[in-house]
């Protein structure tokens, strides 16, 4: 026998029945989530029980797998969580100027990492030598920020860098001892050119020696006493290109003026950690030991 039911009551049974599809299509979605984005929640949860060695490791690990989206809150969680009792030596050095190269080569957000470290600026947690990196890196922020972007009668790589390389070298021309600011004004337009290069092509392979122009320029132009800026892009020289002859030229001029920077007229005052990271570049730098193994 035929049942009829009251209209009102067919129509709540199909919004039920909907609703029901409605919420099976979306647990559906949810299940196909991509998996880097369930191993970022999972690693997120997981790098808050992580002691600090634990932490430093999974960043490193992320870092090195170039998972920059995983490995800066690591990195980050690691520099505001440890301190010089719990860190081992040259780990949060390493941290610090992996974030930085995270927001500015990767990320190219300059304002992001003045941001961030600039709530470490002076912060006793941190060695000299980490309050130098700090300052490194807040000093190349500000120059990418202020000079990166292609001037607008010039977006070819090579007039970058040729133009950049001709003033530099005028500079040079005009100096008559390490010092001298004779040729600032040309070094200044030299950084007008060259900070575009870096910022924005950043593969190109002369991006070495326009890192180590810019790293002598700043030496001589400083645009903000605040900031070691010139020792980023010496540094940078010799992290992106160790053992070899540039980098051993940026080395040069790195311990040229960290030991100027830390002398007096009473005599040389270079702190410990300082002293620790400019042997870690002087490593870095020189050249490979013909004696050292070589893989088949």
């Amino acid at each position: 026998m035929f049942c009829r039911f009251p209209l009102h009551k067919l129509l709540i049974i199909a919004m039920v029945v909907i609703i029901a599809i409605g919420s099976s299509d979306n647990t559906a979605f949810a299940e196909a989530k991509p998996e880097a984005a369930k191993n970022k929640a999972q690693l997120t949860d997981t790098g808050k029980k992580l002691d600090v060695n634990e932490l430093y490791l999974e960043a490193q690990r992320q870092f090195a797998r170039k998972n920059y989206e995983l490995a800066l809150p690591l990195l980050k969680q690691y520099i505001e969580s440890t301190n010089q009792e719990n860190a081992k030596p040259l780990r949060l050095l390493n941290a610090i100027d992996q974030v930085g190269s995270i927001y500015l080569r990767v990320n190219q957000d300059p304002d992001a990492a003045l941001r961030f470290f600039k709530s470490f600026y002076n912060d006793k947690r941190l060695s000299d030598a980490e309050l130098d990196a700090v300052e490194e890196w807040l000093g190349a922020a500000t120059d990418w920020k202020r000079f990166g972007k292609m001037p607008t009668e010039i977006q070819s790589p090579d007039q970058l860098y040729l133009l950049g390389l001709q003033y530099y070298n005028k500079g040079l021309e005009k100096l008559k001892f390490p010092m001298d600011k004779a040729g600032n004004a040309d070094f200044h337009i030299a950084a007008t050119y060259l900070v575009p290069f870096i910022v924005n092509f950043d593969t190109d392979v002369r991006i070495g020696e326009a890192l180590y122009y810019m790293g002598s320029i700043r030496r001589h132009v400083i645009i903000d006493n605040l900031y070691w800026t010139e020792n980023y892009y010496l540094k940078e020289t010799i992290r992106r290109f160790p053992h070899t002859p540039l980098a051993e030229k940026a080395w040069e001029l790195l311990e040229e003026d960290v030991s100027f920077a830390y002398s007096g007229s009473e005599g040389e005052f270079t702190p410990l950690s300082v002293k620790q990271m400019l042997q870690q570049y002087q490593k870095l730098a020189e050249p490979k030991s013909s004696t050292e193994p070589t893989s088949k």
